[in-house]
């Protein structure tokens, strides 16, 4: 079975380069979040969200194998 791409043209070299797009990318948001005081108040909350969230996140499966256990009819592996 194939699957035939009609209108596919490979990409040149220079969009090929994974980093530097990823780079490019993430100058050209900063860029834009610059110019404006919302877009940036934005960009901090949600950082700071995922600093705080990070603990949480780390800790949860902790709590629940500390707090909850493991159900007596299942033995353990």
């Amino acid at each position: 079975m194939l699957l035939p791409e009609r209108g596919f043209h490979r990409a040149s070299e220079r969009e090929r380069a994974s980093w530097k797009q990823f780079v490019d990318t993430g100058r050209n948001g900063f860029r834009i979040a610059r110019g404006s005081a919302a877009l940036g108040a934005i960009m901090l909350m949600v950082f700071f969200t995922g600093i705080a969230s990070e603990g949480f996140d780390r800790l949860f499966a902790n709590h629940l194998n500390d707090n909850l256990g493991f159900p007596v009819t299942l033995p353990p592996v």
